[in-house]
């Protein structure tokens, strides 16, 4: 069964729930409603850019939207390079996909290099480009969602198999969450996993397995989560919040606190733009 997809792509189905690219190359049509989509996002990260740094930017630079004008040339920069990503045929990130995984682990170890990386206290997540620093997370996540899709459109029907089809998926996704964990960053490492687990989820993995890798992921989230001071007072702090039992906003809990301000002071909808009273 063939159907329209993002970008034009021509996509076909061989299972009931699975998706897979096939070989056909683009039809030079992008999808209008997800660009639509992508810009609202981007344009309400702007207001609430402004809202939050205005006060700042103007004591600081005299400029109440110093903070704005610099996302704003970030955000050109990366049209320019969503658009040579949209240019690129299909056929050369199928070709690449495995080689950019293993410049993406080489990246993320790269970030223990004197001179490279560049640590933040006890956080190793940074390469120093000189004019920009480099997160390798978001290269790692760009390289397993190509190299699922590459496998999934090419070998729809080992995706049944959990040795042939989930369990590669699974090593390389351990492989990212390990250099993950060691950086720390627990937040991008549950992420990467619940890409995965959609990408095997759409591309029609047995639920069976899914149901497996589901347990499993829970208890590794436990215990994950219980042997680090840091996570385990990151979630209690939440649960004593909830439960209204939390009496100071500390570092644990200081993003909860900032949001339980903006929703006292600004209802659910907010009060505008603009600095607010706290």
């Amino acid at each position: 069964m063939r159907f329209s997809a993002p970008y034009g792509m021509q996509v076909e189905s061989s299972s009931p729930h699975g998706l897979g690219l096939s070989q056909g190359r683009r039809s030079g049509r992008p999808d209008w409603v997800l660009a639509l989509l992508a810009g609202l996002l981007l344009s309400i990260g702007l207001v609430f850019l402004y809202s939050a740094s205005s006060s700042l930017a103007l004591d600081r630079y005299g400029n109440s939207a110093y903070f704005v004008v610099r996302q704003l040339r970030a955000l050109g920069v990366g049209l320019l390079g969503a658009l040579v990503a949209y240019l690129v045929p299909i056929g050369v990130y199928r070709r690449y996909a495995k080689r950019l995984i293993l410049i993406s682990i080489l990246s993320m170890l790269a970030v223990y290099l004197p001179g490279i990386g560049s640590p933040v206290g006890r956080f190793h997540r940074w390469i120093n480009l000189g004019v920009i620093q480099f997160q390798p997370v978001e290269l790692a996540k760009l390289a397993v969602i190509l190299y699922a899709a590459q496998f999934l459109s090419s070998d729809r029907k080992d995706i049944t198999s959990f040795s042939r089809g989930v369990l590669p998926h699974v090593l390389i996704t351990a492989v990212f969450v390990f250099l993950l964990l060691l950086q720390p960053d627990f937040g991008s490492a549950v992420l990467l996993c619940a890409v995965v687990f959609g990408m095997l989820l759409a591309g029609g993995a047995r639920l069976s397995h899914l149901g497996f890798l589901s347990a499993f992921g829970t208890l590794s989230l436990y215990l994950l989560i219980a042997s680090d001071p840091y996570r385990r007072d990151r979630v209690l702090t939440f649960t004593k919040w909830f439960h209204g039992t939390h009496e100071r906003p500390d570092d644990a809990g200081y993003q909860i606190w900032q949001a339980y301000d903006a929703l006292s002071t600004g209802g659910l909808w907010g009060g505008g733009a603009g600095p607010k009273p706290s």
